[in-house]
């Protein structure tokens, strides 16, 4: 008290604005000139600022970047129309680091869209860290006999462990999908047709099928899993193809690929 009664009056306002820094910065807050605050300590981006898990569907980064100056309305549209069975290529990548089992059907797969502070997530070093991420896609993957979900970030697969209930109030959903891991090539169809590019990349890799970049299946055509991986930015001016034919049936959730029997004479 006698501190405070010695002050003259110019020193008590630079003290009380001493302590009101203080607070402001132990509470996570700072002002700027300008009068707007700003978090800090928000650790670190839990996408792109620690290792990715797989970067398998890291391609959907652009579209997740082009989502953030949608209105809500287009955002499912969007990702529907660009990046169809992208629950496909999530699931099948999760069997292949056996966090789903064979065993275990997947019944309904969620996306949602958005931004989120204080999260926890899985790095590629297999550490976990706490942080946020920016305008991402965010899949909630429902399991049989699993009580709780997999939270996974879909640009780097790392799973994170918001709760349902938080990811449902602080983001948006976008979709939702049954996932149809067991098909049948129809006519006139490719792999394509039911899983997205990469993923058809890597099951022609799994069950030793044949790809051939151009519009004819030539010896001089064929390439590798990995030239066909590189080619992935280019698709657009160059047709890359999984040889498959009508009938040949696939089913992830067990890893099994049946030839059809128009294979016969065939590659």
């Amino acid at each position: 008290m006698k501190f405070w009664r010695s002050l003259t009056r110019e020193g008590k306002q630079l003290f009380v604005g001493m302590l009101t820094v203080i607070g402001l910065v132990v509470g996570g807050i700072y002002m700027l000139t300008d009068g707007d605050t700003q978090s800090v300590n928000r650790g670190v981006d839990v996408v792109r600022g620690i290792a990715p898990i797989s970067d398998a569907l890291a391609y959907v980064a652009e579209a997740t970047d082009s989502m953030a100056t949608m209105t809500m309305e287009e955002r499912g549209k969007y990702l529907e129309a660009n990046h169809p069975n992208l629950e496909i290529g999530l699931v099948y990548y999760l069997r292949q680091r056996n966090k789903i089992t064979s065993e275990q059907e997947v019944r309904r797969v969620k996306f949602y869209y958005g931004s989120a502070d204080d999260v926890l997530a899985e790095s590629g070093d297999g550490n976990q860290y706490k942080g946020y991420f920016e305008n991402k896609l965010v899949a909630v993957v429902y399991v049989s006999g699993q009580e709780k979900p997999w939270a996974v970030i879909i640009e780097c697969l790392n799973g994170t462990f918001m709760l349902v209930e938080d990811i449902e109030s602080r983001l948006q959903l976008v979709g939702d999908h049954a996932p149809r891991e067991h098909f049948v090539i129809g006519p006139n169809e490719g792999l394509v047709h039911h899983v997205p590019y990469r993923t058809a990349i890597d099951l022609a890799e799994e069950h030793d099928l044949v790809l051939y970049r151009g519009k004819k299946l030539l010896r001089s055509n064929i390439i590798t899993p990995d030239e066909a991986r590189a080619l992935e930015s280019e698709t657009g001016s160059i047709q890359i193809t999984v040889y498959v034919v009508e009938g040949d049936e696939f089913n992830l959730q067990i890893h099994q690929f049946t030839p059809s029997a128009l294979r016969r004479g065939r590659i």
